[in-house]
């Protein structure tokens, strides 16, 4: 049966349900205006997509538990409310065997003492203005999670000094 894919679905708020559809692709984010940019990036996709404004948690309790192959995170781990509890949550929808890909910026790793001081130093107020937290040690976080990871600190040129140290990588659900 080689029938073509429904048209890409696209969702305004959490009040519409995707469960019929069965998307390829569940894009949550929860800043209101980065999905606003999200909605009119994925307009086109030839793939089907449902987008979801709302946290991680918000989509687990409206649509279930789910299981996904991979879990992409990017740039996301600094503003959520609990890092833990998000590595738990993106732990328990993968399926076995699957993979969470992330690319974050992190607290510098002490290779730039100025910068580690002026991160800890502006974290209270970065964060209120923002809602991102400068000094999450997430790499730490991600290994104690799962164990294993393959993880690369780099330094993400284009980004103002004080954001430049960033680590990509996978974990495997083992």
């Amino acid at each position: 049966n080689h029938s073509q894919p429904p048209p890409p679905q696209h969702t305004h708020n959490k009040q519409q349900t995707p469960l019929s559809l069965s998307p390829r692709v569940v894009l949550i984010e929860p800043n209101v205006h980065l999905f606003k940019k999200l909605q009119k990036t994925v307009a086109n996709s030839k793939t089907p997509v449902f987008l979801f404004q709302g946290t991680l948690s918000e989509y687990i309790d409206m649509h279930g538990q789910q299981r996904f192959d991979f879990v992409v995170s990017t740039l996301v781990m600094c503003s959520v409310d609990s890092l833990q509890r998000n590595l738990d949550l993106v732990k328990k929808i993968l399926a076995p065997k699957g993979s969470f890909v992330f690319i974050e910026h992190v607290m510098d790793n002490g290779s730039d003492s100025r910068r580690l001081w002026v991160q800890k130093t502006l974290e209270p107020l970065w964060h209120g203005m923002s809602g991102c937290h400068l000094t999450r040690n997430t790499a730490h976080a991600i290994l104690t999670q799962f164990g294993t990871a393959d993880i690369e600190p780099f330094e993400h040129g284009p980004a103002p000094w004080l954001v430049r140290p960033h680590i990509r990588g996978i974990a495997v659900v083992a």
